[in-house]
């Protein structure tokens, strides 16, 4: 019973993880490049929506949907505006400028927010539900559900809008796509925002689930990277699974072995999937 409960935390964790690393695979499948602030924007939400809950008492996923939305037109003038003209001049040029980003920010959160831990606390953090005679925090079932919600609404926005279908374009081949007319400083602006949009979600989803300190950041970036990795670049169904391995991992390790050890295994997996499919499980 108790890898059977186990199974289902992580696989329901997973769900919450898969979010973390869709942003990471848009920037790395279009843009070609890494974001190292990618964490930290995933903290910049966690930090406003309880920033709202402590002010206003807004319920964090209420408070989602404006965070998502104003850390997508962040995402989109910060690459139009700034992080393009790194990005012409070199790709390493734009890693060291995100990777002081990530910096910069981090130290705001020490600022502001303190080294200690905060949470998302709501009523229905103490909520559960019943599956096959376990019983599953409500919040767990809320990342899983939420997650397939957001990316069956990415995938089908890349597949059916116009957007999308450059996005897609652009992420074959800059050149040709600027050949059909394609505003490619535009979608990879576009790219960007969504990432950020992504991660603004998971840092709701992530923030009811667990404690977070300004220094977690870094951790959170891994993890979308260890997730791109195991599900392969490009692949919105391989994005998920590499989301559940994570998930499965870490619970796994917590419940058997000890929770100090979840980020070691998560890299450990990470690394041996790495050596022997680079491709990743639905790489393209």
């Amino acid at each position: 019973m108790k890898l059977i409960e186990a199974v289902v935390y992580g696989s329901l964790l997973g769900g919450a993880y898969a979010v973390i690393g869709i942003g990471m695979s848009l920037t790395l499948g279009v843009m070609e490049v890494m974001n190292i602030a990618h964490g930290e924007i995933i903290l910049l939400s966690s930090y406003l929506a309880y920033q709202l809950l402590l002010l206003l008492g807004m319920d964090p996923l209420l408070s989602a949907i404006p965070l998502s939305l104003f850390l997508l037109t962040l995402g989109f003038f910060l690459q139009k505006y700034c992080l393009s003209r790194a990005l012409k001049y070199s790709v390493e040029m734009f890693v060291i400028t995100t990777l002081a980003i990530s910096t910069i920010l981090e130290n705001v959160y020490l600022l502001i927010w303190s080294p200690m831990q905060k949470a998302l606390i709501t009523g229905y953090l103490l909520w559960s539900c019943e599956v096959g005679g376990i019983k599953v925090p409500f919040v767990f079932l809320l990342d899983f559900f939420v997650s397939i919600a957001v990316l069956v609404t990415l995938r089908e926005f890349l597949k059916k809008t116009y957007l999308g279908m450059a996005i897609r374009a652009s992420s074959e081949d800059w050149k040709i796509a600027q050949l059909m007319g394609i505003n490619t400083d535009n979608i990879r602006a576009l790219t960007l925002g969504l990432a950020f949009l992504t991660a603004g979600i998971a840092g709701v989803l992530i923030g009811l689930t667990y404690p977070f300190s300004p220094s977690i950041g870094k951790s959170y970036m891994v993890i979308a990277f260890g997730i791109v990795v195991l599900g392969g670049l490009g692949s919105m169904i391989g994005t998920f699974i590499g989301g559940l391995i994570i998930g499965l991992v870490q619970v796994l390790t917590a419940t058997f072995f000890d929770p100090a050890w979840q980020l070691f295994a998560s890299y450990l997996v990470i690394f041996i999937i790495l050596a022997l499919r680079p491709k990743g499980v639905l790489g393209r």
